[in-house]
């Protein structure tokens, strides 16, 4: 390869981690969760301060913050018996039902569910949907999609 075209790689790959490292380009992809039966979306919006779940309703062309994070993270800091930040919500696999405003999620090995209307967040059964003959796994349908979930570690695989 040419020496100099070698070097071009070179500069263009330090400037790239200096880019990458530096936080200088956020939000450059979204990736939507539909929610299903409805025109609306999720996604998780990268801040300076942290990270936000939004909410987008694409008939009437709304984009707005999908629920209190701060309620969430006090309640969930209750339930949990660990300090939460706001602004860093260690949740996973979220998913929401829109009426009532419901958050479902995975935080500490659990699955969750805020209910925005009573302020409460709960631990749910994680063995919803089908479960394997050894209780160790079971089966549910997500956006239109199945679901493998291990009973033992929470971890979720499509």
């Amino acid at each position: 390869m040419n020496r100099d075209i070698l070097e071009r790689y070179k500069q263009a790959q330090a400037l790239n981690k200096g880019i990458l490292s530096s936080r200088v380009v956020m939000n450059d992809s979204v990736y939507a969760h539909w929610i299903e039966g409805s025109h609306c979306f999720l996604y998780i919006r990268q801040t300076k301060e942290g990270k936000e779940f939004r909410l987008v309703n694409a008939e009437v062309v709304t984009n707005e913050v999908a629920f209190d994070h701060e309620h969430l993270a006090r309640e969930l800091g209750k339930k949990s018996r660990r300090t939460i930040n706001s602004l860093d919500l260690p949740i996973s696999n979220v998913t929401l039902n829109l009426s009532p405003l419901e958050v479902i999620f995975q935080a500490f090995g659990k699955r969750w569910l805020f209910n925005t209307d009573s302020g409460r967040c709960q631990e749910i059964d994680n063995k919803e949907g089908l479960c394997s003959p050894d209780g160790k796994k079971s089966a549910f349908v997500r956006e239109h999609n199945l679901w493998i979930i291990d009973q033992a570690t929470g971890e979720e695989k499509s």
